[in-house]
């Protein structure tokens, strides 16, 4: 998928905003879009061309669900140490992050694994108990990559 396919996906938000995150998983055994993800943090790996390099790592964070049947295979192959084939561990991915239909960002990483993940309950303190507000059961992915490249196609635009 190309960015410009991205933006034919349809996007609904419920953020602040109106942002909102979709993943494009590239694996051996075909693509998968995932846009259930509601956190994005990049923890490391902006430094890639200065000393000391950092290695990109970063988290995406979404409740269970069924539209991540090949991220779940691949991450279970990977931590269970069921599969050591290369294909079935190494992989790329890129984020997009969108207001409304509009891509503002683009992260292109490489040659990514998942180095950890956990199934949490997500809760809003006391408000949960009381029933006022909901429990979430979110997965939380962090991955290691390879490399990364980022694209402004805010900036690209104003260029033209």
């Amino acid at each position: 998928m190309t960015s410009s396919q991205a933006e034919n996906i349809p996007i609904s938000s419920d953020t602040v905003g109106g942002l909102s995150i979709i993943a494009e998983f590239k694996f051996s055994q075909g693509n998968e879009v995932v846009k259930s993800f509601k956190i994005f943090n990049q923890k490391e790996g902006y430094k890639m061309s200065q000393p000391p390099r950092e290695t990109p790592v970063f988290q995406l964070i979404g409740g269970v669900g069924n539209d991540k049947p090949m991220l779940y295979y691949v991450t279970d192959s990977t931590l269970s140490q069921m599969s050591a084939v290369k294909d079935y561990t190494q992989f790329d991915v890129v984020v997009y992050l969108y207001r409304g239909n509009e891509l503002l960002r683009e992260l292109d990483y490489t040659d990514c694994m998942v180095s950890d993940y956990k199934i949490t309950t997500l809760h809003d303190g006391d408000e949960t108990f009381s029933g006022k507000t909901q429990f979430v059961i979110a997965d939380t992915f962090e991955f290691k990559c390879g490399g990364y490249v980022l694209k402004s196609p805010v900036y690209d635009n104003s260029k033209r």
